[in-house]
């Protein structure tokens, strides 16, 4: 085809566009007026507009010494080319030099001394190009992880904002697939440490180094790897440490450290250390994870029996969470208020609660807490004596969280079961129940009490005669409540 090409472009005029010093004096031109009172209105867009435009995003990523400077002229950009009036089908790349000033606006806003505004960029990088960015990352970790460090110059994976898009899939990925999210977590923290890899600028080397710890920190507490959770946390915040902007993120590790003794059954610490760190983020004008701490309350509240405290602060929650427009936060107050109202044996309220619950779960892609609502199926069904369906979804729950690898969950819901079958009369079955969850509980970290029961449930087995407050309280010990 290349003679029919070179004929039909004989003694064609080609366009070459911009030189680079035009385009570049054209984009300071546009970054001094988009500090005036330049009109979207009356800026036309054509082929030589979006040079400019590309032109103003290298402009914009030069270093400087005025962080908020550059942050403000990358916002007033931002704005601008988000607002102006681009031809439909024409041109293309509008989405690119969007995701591209709204990294860089990150990339500054972490500069300043403004927690808000980094999260809050972060949270619209992520938002845009989205289809384009997550078949970029799905396309990375489809790699072995052998060929994907052979081929990492050609996946740019030092790249800063791709490591911002792969960070965002994988907490995507935290509630579906915990044991993949653990697994690339790792493989990322270890391939930006060794050998030591110059990423981005500044602090960013750390700031990736941080996240990734932080990811796979959080991906071992929902798979109950305890102990590695916490050393992934330590890792995490000592990277965190040394960011010019550190107290956001410090507090990020504050609140899965108060996560993990919440599920430790250690009330009184998420008490004590739960409202100083809803303060911090206050001041730090970070709703989302203020209302995230106080999920850490309202659970404490509810295991140790306020449960009139507890459905206020989660009515409290869900209300703030549809302002904030956060439906994962919503869908987890009304997970918990589900669960309350079945507790109680509020039937109508409980199953309204559910089918709120299990919508949104279900759009996100929350695997983890699907089955966390059928749990609460299982209790429904149980507080109304109705052995048979109840057994027959928490067995359900099981299987969930066996194909997420959430094997606590799994030994606790055997706790469960074997309780209900010896309300049914079937002991031989919930010796079998019981007989299954052991190998895992062995493997978990419990408390005093929960090693007591644990020995006294043991010694009921060689009995043949099963010891059912025993058996009750080494499941309350070790099985996980629902939070983010």
């Amino acid at each position: 085809m290349i003679p029919a090409w070179i004929q039909a472009s004989n003694e064609a005029e080609i366009p070459t566009g911009l030189g680079v010093d035009e385009s570049l004096q054209r984009a300071l031109e546009l970054r001094d007026r988009l500090r005036g009172t330049l009109s979207a209105a009356s800026f036309p867009v054509d082929a030589e507009s979006v040079e400019t435009f590309h032109a103003l995003c290298a402009l914009l990523d030069q270093p400087g010494s005025d962080p908020k400077g550059r942050l403000a002229d990358t916002s007033a950009a931002f704005e601008f080319i988000s607002t102006v009036d681009w031809p439909r089908d024409e041109f293309g790349g509008r989405d690119d030099l969007l995701s591209r000033l709204a990294f860089l606006c990150w990339r500054h806003a972490r500069q300043t001394a403004e927690p808000s505004a980094e999260f809050r960029w972060a949270k619209a990088h992520s938002s845009i190009n989205r289809e384009r960015a997550l078949e970029d990352g799905e396309m990375i970790l489809a790699i072995p992880s052998l060929q994907r460090a052979e081929k990492a110059p050609q996946l740019r994976l030092e790249d800063p904002e791709r490591l911002l898009w792969v960070c965002d899939l994988l907490r995507e990925q935290l509630e579906s697939a915990p044991p993949i999210v653990m697994n690339e977590a790792v493989l990322f923290h270890d391939f930006i440490k060794t050998p030591h890899r110059r990423i981005g600028i500044s602090d960013e080397r750390e700031y990736y180094l941080g996240e990734f710890a932080l990811i796979a920190g959080v991906a071992c507490r929902l798979l109950s790897l305890r102990e590695e959770a916490r050393r992934w946390f330590d890792s995490a915040e000592t990277y965190f440490v040394v960011l010019h902007e550190s107290r956001a993120h410090m507090g990020r590790v504050a609140y899965q450290r108060l996560a993990l003794q919440l599920e430790e059954r250690d009330f009184g610490a998420v008490s004590h250390l739960a409202p100083p760190l809803i303060g911090s983020f206050t001041v730090l004008e970070l709703p989302e994870d203020a209302l995230k701490c106080r999920f850490l309350q309202a659970i404490a509240l509810k295991e140790t029996g306020r449960f009139d405290e507890a459905k206020e602060v989660f009515f409290q929650i869900a209300s703030e969470a549809r302002q904030l427009k956060e439906n994962r936060l919503l869908a987890l107050a009304a997970q918990n208020l589900f669960q309350l109202h079945a507790f109680l044996g509020e039937v109508d309220e409980a199953v309204s609660q559910a089918e709120e619950a299990s919508a949104i779960f279900g759009r996100l892609d929350s695997r983890v807490h699907l089955a966390k609502v059928q749990l609460g199926v299982g209790y429904l069904l149980r507080k109304q004596h109705r052995l048979a369906e109840s057994i027959e979804a928490f067995r359900k729950a099981q299987r969930q969280f066996a194909e997420i690898q959430m094997s606590a969950d799994v030994a606790a819901t055997h706790l469960v079961v074997a309780d209900l079958l010896l309300d049914a009369g079937d002991a031989a079955q919930a010796e079998r129940e019981i007989h299954a969850a052991l190998p895992v509980i062995d493997d978990l970290k419990l408390m005093p009490e929960g090693i007591a029961a644990l020995s006294l449930l043991r010694e009921s087995l060689h009995r043949r005669q099963i010891d059912r407050h025993a058996l009750r309280e080494l499941e309350g010990n070790f099985s996980k409540n629902p939070k983010d």
